[in-house]
């Protein structure tokens, strides 16, 4: 009952309109950025959003998670890190529509974006930033197997995001030992499994945001 409760909240919130404009000059960035590969074989292009009111078509709608992540927390001069950021969605919207005040995104190491068969999704990120004329800076890590990631990521910020990470990560501990520095932590859960690492890590205060998709994804802002 929960999660099906969950999935027409989703349903709804994809009808809830989110305007994203940009200079119209700088729609090709965008155009080059949906002409990459960013979320492998089984699906090419990882997200849609519609900006100018074009749609730029792939598997997982933007608007769905940004209405649920948008006015969680007052993000005004915040720092914030969105780990696993894929295009960076999170990182260029917030800096954009939130008022953050220093926006970093993180993705894995081009050896291992090739093995998915996505080879320029950094790229693709930087494109996507470039478009909203966002200040966007993105690092490079494998959150598994760099031995010194917390020191080369840092911890000067006010916000984490994990989106749908935590599931492919092996050392799950020690991610969320990492994220246990931050004040908020908003975070995409595959299952009840990853919500409960995040609480028995010190986070006792939790909403629960919504559904992120039709699978029943939940998204949960933890803070202290």
């Amino acid at each position: 009952m929960y999660k099906k409760l969950l999935i027409l909240l989703f349903a709804f919130s994809t009808y809830i309109s989110a305007e994203f404009t940009i200079n119209p000059q700088n729609m090709h960035f965008l155009e080059k950025a949906w002409s990459v590969n960013t979320g492998g074989a089984t699906c090419p292009r990882y997200y849609s959003i519609t900006v100018n009111n074009r749609l730029f078509d792939g598997n997982r709608p933007w608007e769905a998670r940004w209405n649920l992540i948008k006015d969680a927390i007052d993000y005004k001069d915040k720092n914030i890190v969105e780990l696993g950021c894929c295009m960076g969605l999170v990182a260029t919207t917030l800096k954009t529509y939130g008022g953050v005040n220093r926006s970093v995104g993180v993705d894995a190491p081009d050896y291992f974006l090739q093995k998915q068969g996505s080879p320029h999704r950094i790229q693709a990120a930087k494109w996507f930033a470039q478009a909203f004329d966002a200040d966007v800076q993105f690092i490079q890590v494998d959150l598994d197997n760099d031995p010194d990631y917390e020191t080369k990521l840092g911890y000067d910020y006010d916000v984490a995001f994990c989106m749908s990470l935590l599931h492919w990560i092996q050392n799950k501990n020690r991610l969320v030992r990492y994220l246990s520095h931050f004040d908020h932590v908003i975070l995409e859960a595959h299952d009840s499994s990853e919500i409960e690492l995040l609480k028995n890590c010190g986070f006792y205060q939790y909403n629960i945001l919504g559904a992120a998709d039709l699978q029943g994804k939940t998204i949960v802002h933890f803070y202290k």
